[in-house]
């Protein structure tokens, strides 16, 4: 019988995962408006409020992007906004024209 000791991997263990109080969120908040330069509104905006509701569910921690895949969701984005301006500027002209 041949030994399994050549497929067996160790275990890597799972990152600390830092358990939530309102005063580390605060602290955190604040030092990240501190880090980024960002203005104290910027933690009313209904788009970092959604981004931090959506971390709230997650079970393990959140895994961020890093820049390259954010530049290409960007891209990405842009793209698909310009592509859909661009039928909607057609249809808008194809209706004038023909009216």
């Amino acid at each position: 019988q041949s030994s399994i000791n050549g497929h067996l991997k160790p275990r890597v263990p799972n990152e600390q995962v830092v358990q939530y109080t309102d005063a580390l969120f605060q602290e955190a908040t604040t030092q990240w408006l501190i880090d980024t330069d960002q203005p104290i509104e910027a933690l009313e905006h209904p788009a970092f409020k959604n981004m931090v509701d959506i971390a709230a569910h997650a079970t393990n921690g959140v895994i961020l992007p890093d820049c390259r895949q954010t530049w290409h969701a960007i891209i990405d984005l842009f793209k698909q906004n310009l592509t859909n301006l661009c039928k909607r500027l057609l249809v808008c002209v194809l209706f004038w024209l023909i009216f």
